[in-house]
């Protein structure tokens, strides 16, 4: 548990009920969990095929797939406590539109505003491009395909 969360109560949302003296969010407040469940659900879309993704670092875990649109989604997951580390991504047998990268995160940060996850624009995929990735954090990072039009 980290952040705002003192309590052993790893549910997706507040049941609104104080537990042995500690109080708790208000009911239906959303827990990580949940968050992260629905930052997750263009990454697992119908029509998703997994594809091979790995990571040189035993502190992040990369998920990725390929969405029916031709788009590629990779899950980034930092399991560090304490430190942001740098992911170098070097993408094989996918070419990247001359698109921004989009990237959605939920970490200790948003936790601790009550937010849903933080969205941005990083550079231009190219092939091979890096992202610092916040402690505690999962992000999303979504590449489009060449040739791609900027999507709606």
């Amino acid at each position: 548990l980290y952040g705002r969360q003192k309590i052993g109560n790893y549910g997706v949302v507040s049941n609104g009920v104080d537990i042995s003296g500690v109080t708790v969010p208000s009911d239906n407040t959303p827990f990580p969990t949940y968050q992260v469940m629905r930052q997750l659900a263009p990454w697992r879309a119908n029509g998703a095929v997994l594809v091979r993704s790995s990571t040189s670092d035993p502190m992040l875990a990369a998920y990725a797939t390929k969405q029916s649109d031709g788009r590629l989604t990779i899950v980034v997951i930092n399991k560090s406590p304490n430190s942001a580390i740098e992911g170098r991504f070097q993408l094989t047998r996918f070419a990247p539109g001359n698109h921004p990268v989009t990237l959605s995160t939920y970490g200790q940060s948003e936790d601790a505003k009550l937010s849903g996850p933080t969205m941005r624009t990083g550079a231009t995929a190219g092939n091979d491009f890096s992202y610092a990735f916040a402690p505690y954090s999962c992000t999303l990072v979504s590449v489009l395909p060449w040739p791609s039009r900027t999507p709606r």
